[in-house]
């Protein structure tokens, strides 16, 4: 009887998990994945295949070099070898066009930001406010970030060294 109860919640569960809607982050990440999976399948299959096929072709057909179907036993196997490296190619590729599907897909403002500026290129408007500020050493911060913060009306970091050096000679003056 507890376990038509057990299933019967299990059942309850199941139904109210799938009737809600899916977030936003959820709906991205699923057609991520999915172009992701398709990619990975489009350009590794054919080399998985090929590959197999070769294995196959190595390991059933043995000819002496004196039998007549030598000819074509070399031929065929270099042909494979040739098919093989041309959809090497294309499962290399699959690793440069991941790189852009995850770029593209995400909401990663910030890092398209940083991009841009490793580049050299102007960041837009809406990417700029996504970019953070340098780090700054919180045990001894640099000494333009310390005048900077010191300096109430914004001044320059020359405008404060020359205010240090007036200030360094007055107390100097009066001792």
């Amino acid at each position: 009887m507890s376990i038509v109860l057990e299933l019967r919640k299990n059942m309850i569960k199941r139904s109210r998990m799938v009737q809600s809607a899916m977030s936003k982050s959820d709906e991205k990440a699923t057609k991520l994945l999915l172009a992701v999976s398709s990619t990975y399948v489009l350009f590794v299959l054919p080399l998985g295949i090929v590959q197999s096929v070769e294995l196959i072709w190595n390991g059933t057909m043995v000819v002496s070099p004196g039998h007549p179907d030598f000819v074509h036993f070399m031929s065929t196997k270099i042909r494979l070898k040739w098919t093989r490296a041309f959809f090497f190619f294309f499962y290399q590729l699959n690793f440069a066009i991941n790189f852009f599907l995850y770029v593209a897909a995400s909401s990663a403002t910030r890092f398209r930001a940083n991009l841009r500026n490793l580049f050299g290129m102007k960041a837009r408007l809406e990417e700029s406010m996504y970019t953070r500020a340098p780090k700054t050493n919180s045990v001894a911060p640099a000494p333009s970030s310390v005048a900077r913060q010191d300096s109430p009306n914004g001044d320059d970091d020359k405008t404060n060294k020359v205010k240090f050096d007036e200030q360094k000679e007055i107390s100097e003056s009066t001792t």
